[in-house]
């Protein structure tokens, strides 16, 4: 349960400090069964720098819920597409089995494509896309966790991408609801 995180006292996560946002990402993944996501740039090389976490929470059912902006990586974008109108693989028993789940998702190659495609399909990872009708682009990064009777939401300044999550020094501050 989120409950038995322990977060840090003053509820901020730092890239390089004792609680970083890849830990939290992490902790909450595992402790969830819902996550819904309002961000700027998302890759799915986060997913695969998150391949336990994510594994874990979709073994334990979860479900995550993404807006994003229109800027994809041609990978993702195929992925995104095949899974909303294609004819994708069937992975549901990858969710019996953690350690196969977690091999796919931690390998950003073609198998790993293909489950992304079969997880949207299965409603697993919702996204939608949005762009303004105005210049500019969709560029939030907040969110919230659900394990079923408990709330953890969230504002950062990274981006959903393996960079916002390892390289870059950011901040992410959490609000217990």
């Amino acid at each position: 349960m989120l409950n038995s995180i322990q977060f840090p006292d003053d509820g901020r996560y730092l890239s390089g400090q004792e609680y970083e946002p890849v830990q939290f990402y992490m902790e909450a993944l595992t402790q969830s069964k819902r996550l819904d996501l309002l961000l700027g740039y998302f890759s799915s090389s986060a997913i695969s720098v998150l391949a336990v976490g994510f594994a874990k929470f979709l073994s334990n059912g979860g479900a995550v819920r993404m807006v994003i902006n229109h800027i994809l990586s041609e990978q993702d974008k195929s992925a995104v597409l095949k899974g909303e109108t294609g004819n994708v693989l069937d992975f549901s028993s990858l969710l019996n089995d953690f350690d196969a789940l977690k091999k796919t998702l931690n390998n950003q190659e073609k198998h790993f494509f293909e489950c992304l495609a079969w997880l949207i399909k299965s409603k697993k990872i919702q996204i939608k896309v949005i762009k303004p009708k105005k210049d500019g682009i969709a560029h939030y990064k907040s969110g919230v966790f659900y394990d079923g009777s408990n709330e953890l939401g969230f504002d950062a300044s990274c981006n959903f991408t393996a960079s916002g999550l390892i390289n870059n020094l950011e901040i992410l501050n959490i609000d217990c609801a």
